[in-house]
């Protein structure tokens, strides 16, 4: 189990949908609540992560696959509504997001940033064109003005969201302030199961975006304004639900 849990809380090339996907299936697995504590000191700036772990640390080991499905539901809906809006458009995107990668599939062209440190988004680059995009462009991270200047749309993942913004992969500030200038929507692409009412920054890898550069929010419950997301999520209870 050390292997593959050092595995899981070591990886800094997917996100948080990821890990916290293989993260259920270590635990189907094993079947051990130490496996929670460990990956979510690992992960403090992914809420969406904590907030189903310790939902499962609560209702015991039995419930994980009730939670997997949930998950998994979420995410799928989510890169759907995704799919259906940026078909045969043009977009620029950051970071190595399973949803947002999922969501791309219908693109005509995909413009990539490098997101370094780290550089996932070759990674992100190599999966779209085995998936058969038809232009992949992987940009160097200085040049995401030219990238969201030739395009309909930017699109982000989110590690984790509250209503005053979200946190993902440094160089998702800047991005959204470049798509402001050019006046291209900026649009969100995230599950509700990532709100928390308490953001965290640790590692400077990551950043806060204010919500007030959202264009639109893509989950599983809505394509809307962020402020329509948060008013439904208001209505409805936060959180984990199945």
């Amino acid at each position: 189990m050390d292997e593959e849990l050092e595995k899981i809380i070591s990886d800094r090339e997917h996100g948080s949908s990821y890990i916290l996907i293989k993260s259920i299936e270590l635990l189907k697995k094993y079947r051990d609540p130490e496996i929670v504590k460990k990956i979510i000191s690992a992960f403090p700036e992914m809420s969406g992560l904590k907030n189903i772990l310790n939902k499962v640390a609560e209702r015991g080991v039995e419930g994980i696959e009730a939670v997997e499905r949930y998950i998994k539901d979420s995410n799928q809906k989510t890169s759907r509504n995704l799919r259906e809006i940026v078909e045969g458009k043009v977009v620029t995107t950051i970071s190595r997001s399973h949803i947002v990668s999922e969501g791309l599939k219908s693109a005509k062209k995909v413009f990539v940033l490098e997101s370094n440190p780290g550089g996932e988004g070759r990674l992100l680059a190599d999966e779209l064109e085995l998936v058969g995009v038809e232009y992949v462009e992987v940009v160097p991270d200085a040049f995401m003005g030219y990238a969201v200047a030739e395009s309909d749309y930017v699109i982000s993942g989110a590690d984790s969201i509250s209503k005053h913004g979200f946190v993902n992969k440094v160089g998702t500030l800047p991005l959204a302030l470049v798509a402001r200038h050019y006046e291209v929507p900026f649009i969100l692409a995230v599950p509700s199961y990532k709100f928390s009412s308490n953001l965290v920054v640790q590692n400077k890898i990551f950043e806060f975006v204010s919500m007030k550069y959202v264009s639109q929010v893509v989950s599983e419950i809505c394509v809307c304004s962020a402020e329509e997301f948060l008013k439904i999520l208001r209505k409805r209870g936060t959180g984990f639900k199945v």
